[in-house]
């Protein structure tokens, strides 16, 4: 890859993470920056934006007049976003403006110089257009990508995405849980971000829990590389991890490492599965699979009870009827308690 689209292809991914935040978040971020109250990763992303900029504007002798055609044509579409307007002035150093102006003259100065790269100074390319899909805390969907690849998302999560891929890299963000089913492409890699972890892959299907700040990604067929991005860009390759089908790695949020081991894809894709097959079932380990199912903590009061074994299959069925299936199976009842949680009780079975 030659000079410019190494420079571009790094400069996107830039933008399409900084483009995925708020104006609010932008304009946080800056002067968080500024006042030395950044975390970790958030002083390294800031860093890489401004370092990226500042080395491509060095790389690259743009002519002024053309850079300012671009800069029409962009104008308008990104104030939109920002929700102002903000000259464009050449000769001021780009740290002091993004640190009076952040969202405005990242926006406005790495789509001109995007535009400028990607298309021959002749043909602008169009601004990518980010899509945002949600789901409530009772619901599930199924997205269909751009280029073919199917998004299952878990209940209260969402994913942003541009409408259609561009470039030379397929981008996702994801909060919360999904589960993806991804088109092959050799020569465009898909990508999700989910906090501070990067998960590569060419075409495979995987899960990726970011609920809580340790992260899992399971694989359940094909073969995918999960890096953090907390780091220097050549640290953050020596310590990614590849996956092979039935294994996962946990992203340990605070000691910034991977950890790679077995998946049990029952439990990592309880959630997805419409299915249920209990045989012989110890209820310590089916309790763990209905709460990743159904998104509910359930916790089991009486040890008595944990190891009363179930067999049984549940085809699209309701916690509640579940529940209340088990009081005639292993003689088990539930409540939930002031805190939402389920709580198991019961006498205990015989072995």
């Amino acid at each position: 890859m030659n000079l410019h689209l190494r420079a571009a292809s790094e400069l996107r991914y830039l933008l399409i993470k900084i483009g995925l935040m708020t104006k609010e978040e932008y304009i946080q971020l800056a002067d968080k920056y500024r006042h030395n109250r950044c975390s970790k990763e958030e002083k390294e992303l800031f860093e890489r934006i401004l370092d990226n900029f500042q080395v491509n504007q060095k790389d690259f002798e743009w002519d002024l007049s053309d850079q300012q055609k671009t800069n029409k044509k962009i104008k308008s579409v990104v104030l939109d976003k920002i929700g102002t307007d903000v000259p464009i002035k050449a000769g001021k150093s780009f740290v002091a403006r993004f640190i009076r102006i952040a969202a405005s003259i990242v926006l406005i100065s790495g789509l001109t110089y995007l535009f400028y790269v990607n298309n021959n100074n002749t043909q602008s390319a169009p601004v990518p257009v980010l899509v945002t899909k949600t789901t409530e805390h009772d619901q599930r969907s199924t997205i269909t990508l751009s280029d073919g690849t199917v998004v299952h998302l878990n209940t209260g999560s969402s994913i942003r995405f541009e409408e259609t891929f561009s470039g030379d890299k397929r981008l996702l963000e994801l909060s919360g849980e999904a589960f993806f089913e991804v088109a092959r492409n050799e020569l465009i890699p898909f990508e999700v971000i989910s906090g501070p972890v990067r998960t590569v892959v060419l075409g495979t299907s995987f899960n990726v829990n970011a609920r809580q700040k340790n992260i899992t990604v399971a694989v359940s067929s094909g073969e995918v590389a999960v890096s953090s991005m907390i780091g220097m860009p050549n640290e953050a390759q020596d310590r990614r991890t590849i996956l092979r089908a039935r294994e996962k790695v946990v992203y340990d949020h605070q000691k910034n490492t991977l950890s790679k081991s077995e998946a049990d894809l029952q439990l990592d894709l309880a959630w997805k599965n419409p299915e249920i097959n209990f045989d012989n079932t110890p209820l310590s380990y089916a309790s763990v699979i209905l709460s990743a199912r159904y998104n509910k903590e359930i916790v089991i009061r009486d040890p008595a009870i944990k190891n009363c074994r179930i067999t049984n299959r549940y085809m699209e069925e309701s916690l509640t009827n579940i529940l209340d299936g088990l009081e005639f199976i292993i003689d088990v009842k539930y409540e939930v308690n002031e805190k939402n949680q389920i709580v198991l009780y019961g006498i205990g079975c015989d072995d």
